[in-house]
């Protein structure tokens, strides 16, 4: 990952919105050095990763277990409702209340 591609980025979320993001997500959750350096290099307070996908792309993944912390991505997809209804699904049989994750973020004095 360049900086570059990192900084670009945000320029793009910034101009619509009037404020770029201070989080970054890296594409396909990979992480290593490039991409840390990349996110500091542009300003990114810290890297977000996620737990499970709950994206059905047409077909219907098979639903993991989800514990306390986990992290649910969401995707933009043709199938938002069965997507969502698959996480609150998972959440519901772990006991589990989902939760926003900004709130997390700003007890940790991320955002």
């Amino acid at each position: 990952m360049k900086d570059a591609e990192v900084c670009g980025a945000r320029e793009r979320v910034e101009a619509p919105f009037g404020r770029a993001p201070e989080l970054l997500r890296p594409t396909y959750g990979v992480v290593n050095d490039d991409v840390r350096l990349a996110a500091k290099a542009c300003g990114d307070k810290a890297l977000i990763t996620w737990t499970h996908a709950f994206t059905t792309w047409g077909q219907t993944p098979p639903t993991p277990r989800l514990r306390a912390g986990d992290i649910v991505l969401p995707h933009v997809t043709p199938t938002p409702a069965a997507d969502l209804r698959c996480a609150l699904d998972a959440a519901r049989a772990a006991g589990l209340e989902p939760a926003a994750l900004v709130r997390h973020l700003k007890s940790a004095g991320l955002v």
